[in-house]
């Protein structure tokens, strides 16, 4: 292995390996202390916990059998979008609607998306439960080249699926990735 492929592969590592995602209530009676400059949200709407960056702004959403939840570097109620931010989306009682098991479904997803732009990272981290899909890619967003990242978690045992997207315009990806790693690295999913 060269040592661009060892450092690509230590970073991937260190940048998924450490996402938790065990429902918080069964890890902790309460949060870890956040990382400095973030603090932590708690849904309402019962997706999970997340790290959210001092100064950016929280949405969430129901509908059906799905929550949502949308932390972004810009205000979504002003301007009813974001450039950059996570959106969480949680779908409940999936064997309802849908002929496949959550964790297939994590497997199409993550191979439909690696193929609708420039793969940057395509792979699988192995669970103790859940495998985490993860794809990152380079993809055109109206007009605007941005690196969008892609996590998907079917959790077959508790028949939901978990979708978490990460994105920024491809030149503000660096100013970013520090947001990106700690928001994408330790999160709690709800029940």
């Amino acid at each position: 292995m060269n040592f661009r492929k060892a450092v690509f592969f230590i970073f991937i590592l260190f940048f998924v390996g450490g996402c938790r995602t065990t429902p918080a209530a069964q890890l902790y009676s309460g949060l870890p202390s956040p990382p400095h400059g973030f603090s932590w949200y708690e849904s309402v709407n019962g997706v999970g916990s997340f790290l959210k960056p001092d100064g950016w702004f929280v949405k969430e959403e129901s509908s059906g059998q799905t929550n949502a939840v949308f932390i972004s570097k810009e205000n979504i109620e002003a301007s009813a979008r974001f450039l950059t931010g996570m959106t969480v989306n949680q779908m409940n009682s999936w064997s309802d609607s849908n002929s496949s098991k959550p964790s297939q479904y994590a497997h199409e997803f993550a191979k439909k998306i690696a193929s609708s732009g420039e793969v940057l990272i395509n792979t699988v981290i192995k669970g103790n439960q859940n495998d985490m899909h993860v794809v990152r890619l380079l993809s055109n967003n109206s007009g605007k080249a941005t690196i969008v990242h892609y996590l998907a978690i079917g959790m077959d045992s508790r028949d939901q699926l978990y979708l978490i997207i990460y994105e920024s315009p491809e030149p503000e990806w660096g100013a970013n990735e520090n947001n990106a790693r700690e928001m994408l690295n330790l999160f709690f999913l709800g029940e």
